[in-house]
Protein backbone atom coordinates (compact mmCIF):
# COMPACT_ATOMS: atom_id res chain seq x y z
CA UNK A 1 0.00 0.00 0.00
CA UNK A 2 2.95 2.59 1.01
CA UNK A 3 4.58 1.62 -2.44
CA UNK A 4 1.40 2.19 -4.44
CA UNK A 5 1.01 5.71 -2.80
CA UNK A 6 4.57 6.30 -3.48
CA UNK A 7 4.08 5.99 -7.14
CA UNK A 8 0.91 7.42 -7.18
CA UNK A 9 2.73 10.76 -5.78
CA UNK A 10 5.36 10.41 -7.89
CA UNK A 11 3.68 10.46 -11.12
CA UNK A 12 1.11 13.18 -10.14
CA UNK A 13 4.24 15.40 -9.66
CA UNK A 14 5.84 14.49 -12.61
CA UNK A 15 2.64 15.13 -14.84
CA UNK A 16 1.14 17.91 -12.85
CA UNK A 17 -0.40 20.86 -15.30
CA UNK A 18 0.61 24.27 -14.34
CA UNK A 19 -2.27 26.58 -13.74
CA UNK A 20 -3.53 29.62 -16.21
CA UNK A 21 -1.06 32.50 -15.29
CA UNK A 22 -4.29 35.16 -14.16
CA UNK A 23 -5.68 32.44 -12.17
CA UNK A 24 -6.83 33.80 -8.74
CA UNK A 25 -4.75 32.94 -5.30
CA UNK A 26 -5.56 29.15 -4.07
CA UNK A 27 -6.83 29.77 -0.57
CA UNK A 28 -4.28 27.16 1.40
CA UNK A 29 -5.77 27.48 5.05
CA UNK A 30 -4.34 30.67 6.60
CA UNK A 31 -2.29 31.43 4.17
CA UNK A 32 -3.14 32.53 0.28
CA UNK A 33 -0.12 31.68 -1.81
CA UNK A 34 0.46 31.54 -5.31
CA UNK A 35 1.71 28.22 -7.30
CA UNK A 36 1.86 27.53 -10.71
CA UNK A 37 2.19 23.89 -10.00
CA UNK A 38 1.71 20.90 -7.73
CA UNK A 39 5.15 20.82 -8.02
CA UNK A 40 6.39 24.21 -7.08
CA UNK A 41 3.84 23.48 -3.79
CA UNK A 42 4.87 20.48 -2.82
CA UNK A 43 9.07 21.58 -3.18
CA UNK A 44 8.33 23.70 -0.39
CA UNK A 45 8.54 20.07 1.88
CA UNK A 46 11.87 18.73 0.41
CA UNK A 47 13.84 21.69 0.81
CA UNK A 48 17.01 20.25 2.69
CA UNK A 49 17.36 23.82 4.79
CA UNK A 50 13.40 23.07 5.93
CA UNK A 51 14.07 19.19 6.69
CA UNK A 52 17.47 20.61 8.89
CA UNK A 53 15.42 23.39 10.21
CA UNK A 54 12.55 20.33 10.92
CA UNK A 55 15.06 17.98 12.45
CA UNK A 56 16.25 21.29 15.03
CA UNK A 57 12.70 22.11 16.26
CA UNK A 58 11.83 18.55 17.11
CA UNK A 59 15.08 18.14 19.08
CA UNK A 60 14.79 21.15 20.66
CA UNK A 61 11.15 19.96 21.69
CA UNK A 62 12.07 16.81 22.70
CA UNK A 63 15.18 17.88 24.65
CA UNK A 64 12.91 20.38 26.68
CA UNK A 65 9.69 18.43 27.35
CA UNK A 66 10.93 15.51 28.45
CA UNK A 67 12.80 17.17 31.67
CA UNK A 68 9.83 19.67 32.17
CA UNK A 69 7.68 16.83 32.53
CA UNK A 70 9.82 14.56 34.81
CA UNK A 71 10.35 17.88 37.08
CA UNK A 72 6.22 18.37 37.00
CA UNK A 73 6.22 14.55 38.12
CA UNK A 74 8.66 14.62 40.58
CA UNK A 75 7.14 18.06 42.29
CA UNK A 76 4.06 16.30 41.78
CA UNK A 77 5.32 13.16 43.90
CA UNK A 78 7.40 15.29 46.35
CA UNK A 79 4.48 17.56 47.20
CA UNK A 80 2.16 14.94 48.01
CA UNK A 81 0.73 13.81 50.96
CA UNK A 82 2.22 10.07 51.69
CA UNK A 83 0.14 7.68 53.97
CA UNK A 84 -3.35 8.99 54.41
CA UNK A 85 -4.94 7.60 57.12
CA UNK A 86 -8.38 5.95 56.59
CA UNK A 87 -11.77 7.96 57.42
CA UNK A 88 -13.83 7.70 60.24
CA UNK A 89 -17.38 5.87 59.39
CA UNK A 90 -20.11 7.60 59.29
CA UNK A 91 -23.75 6.45 59.28
CA UNK A 92 -25.84 8.25 57.35
CA UNK A 93 -29.35 7.23 56.61
CA UNK A 94 -28.90 7.46 52.76
CA UNK A 95 -25.75 5.98 51.97
CA UNK A 96 -25.88 2.38 52.11
CA UNK A 97 -29.35 1.88 51.30
CA UNK A 98 -29.82 -1.55 50.31
CA UNK A 99 -33.50 -2.16 48.44
CA UNK A 100 -32.23 -5.17 46.43
CA UNK A 101 -29.34 -7.09 47.46
CA UNK A 102 -26.25 -7.20 44.44
CA UNK A 103 -26.49 -10.42 42.89
CA UNK A 104 -23.15 -11.71 43.13
CA UNK A 105 -21.27 -13.06 46.31
CA UNK A 106 -22.64 -12.13 49.57
CA UNK A 107 -25.15 -9.29 47.99
CA UNK A 108 -23.47 -6.18 50.18
CA UNK A 109 -20.57 -5.87 48.35
CA UNK A 110 -20.73 -3.68 45.21
CA UNK A 111 -19.09 -5.18 41.66
CA UNK A 112 -15.58 -3.20 42.34
CA UNK A 113 -15.37 -3.74 46.04
CA UNK A 114 -12.33 -3.07 47.37
CA UNK A 115 -11.96 -3.37 51.17
CA UNK A 116 -9.26 -0.24 51.82
CA UNK A 117 -11.27 2.08 49.99
CA UNK A 118 -14.98 1.33 50.44
CA UNK A 119 -16.84 0.21 53.54
CA UNK A 120 -20.05 -1.34 54.29
CA UNK A 121 -23.23 -0.16 55.82
CA UNK A 122 -21.79 -1.89 59.14
CA UNK A 123 -18.83 0.27 58.78
CA UNK A 124 -15.06 -0.46 57.88
CA UNK A 125 -14.12 -4.34 58.40
CA UNK A 126 -12.65 -4.38 62.26
CA UNK A 127 -9.42 -7.02 60.28
CA UNK A 128 -8.92 -4.38 57.99
CA UNK A 129 -7.56 -1.44 60.38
Amino acid sequence: MSLARVGFVRHALKNAVKRPAKQQKRDCGFVQRQTDSVKEAAHDFYIPEYRVEYKSQIRNVILRTIPFVGTCLGMAYLTEEHGHGRVEYMPYDYMYIRKNAFPWGDGNHSFLHHPLNNCLPEGWPADEE
